[in-house]
């Protein structure tokens, strides 16, 4: 939105990407009414192998407590509920951990699908006994070019901050993930047809000066798409002081050919536009209402011409 003109707070919304009620989209009404139907359901399989030594192992001669059991879990885009296994010991050999976590999920095939897969990538989690020591990010991006599978035999692993304790975790410590369809997301021409969209929505000011700084509420920047429904950037937040709302995570949606075509007919041309609307919802945990949400509810037109 930046260089874009700033929406007027009480301005109509146009575009209708968003609810014009204060609750906040969810990913159900992103899905346009116009999309083809959905493919059969198939599965996805999420493995968490391995991981290596995830702290030093006794020099010859130095004695030191035996290696904590290990365990690792993962949560998968569109689950609540994290998976895990059972905790394991580590090899005596080099003090590498090998885990039985493997978990299948239903899916159907869609761009929906897809887009979530981008914009969600595996979160991985290691405990050494009780305590989680580290976490691992795999990004699944390469299902939105047709790939059937993301095998990461070494990902990275990020210590996380222990209560009064240091973390012990070696720099060098990986983790092993696998994550396998039951049948590609797309065909080859499917794939060469679509394309991945990214959205970033950088600030929105000057916003009125009455407007609250808190926590009860976020916001929300959305742009229409035709046959996928719109893309929404969540989790903007308010700078009173500097007048301006903003946002740090862009957002990926996945398009197929048909929506590449409508897009590109739709800015083509210079001075084609296609509309922002901004809206304020009240965040899940505030447990409140917004009884003046349509008055922090507009829509600016952006030049896509640079």
């Amino acid at each position: 939105c930046e260089g874009a003109a700033a929406p007027a707070h009480r301005r109509k919304p146009e575009c209708g990407t968003m609810a014009t009620s204060p609750e906040q989209p969810g990913e159900a009404a992103s899905v346009s009414e116009s999309q083809e139907p959905a493919s059969p359901p198939f599965t996805i399989t999420v493995t968490v192998k391995s991981t290596t030594a995830l702290v030093a192992l006794a020099a010859e001669g130095e004695e030191l407590p035996p290696p904590e059991l290990s365990r690792a879990s993962f949560l998968f885009a569109g689950e609540t509920d994290a998976c895990e296994c059972e905790p394991v010991q580590a090899s005596a050999v080099d003090g590498s951990y090998t885990y039985a976590l493997a978990r299948s999920f239903t899916r159907e095939s869609d761009p929906a699908l897809v887009t979530a897969l981008l914009n969600t990538p595996l979160a991985v989690t290691i405990y050494r006994g009780d305590v989680a020591v580290a976490t691992a990010s795999v990004d699944l991006a390469p299902f939105a070019e047709g790939a059937e599978a993301v095998v990461v035999d070494a990902a990275a692993l990020t210590p996380l901050t222990l209560d009064g304790a240091s973390n012990p975790l070696l720099p060098t410590a990986t983790v092993a993930v696998a994550v396998t369809l039951s049948a590609p997301l797309m065909t080859v021409k499917e794939a060469a047809e679509g394309c991945v969209l990214t959205l970033v929505v950088s600030r929105v000011g000057p916003v009125p000066a009455g407007l609250v700084d808190t926590s009860a509420f976020t916001f929300t920047a959305g742009m229409p798409l035709a046959g996928v429904g719109p893309m929404l950037v969540t989790g903007g937040t308010l700078d009173a002081a500097a007048g301006k709302v903003t946002w740090d995570t862009p957002t990926r949606c996945w398009l197929p050919g048909a929506a590449v075509a409508a897009l590109k007919d739709r800015i083509k041309g210079r001075g084609s536009t296609v509309p922002i609307e901004v809206a304020r919802y009240c965040t899940p945990e505030s447990g409140v209402h917004d009884p003046v949400f349509a008055s922090y509810h507009a829509v600016c037109a952006a030049s896509l011409d640079d």
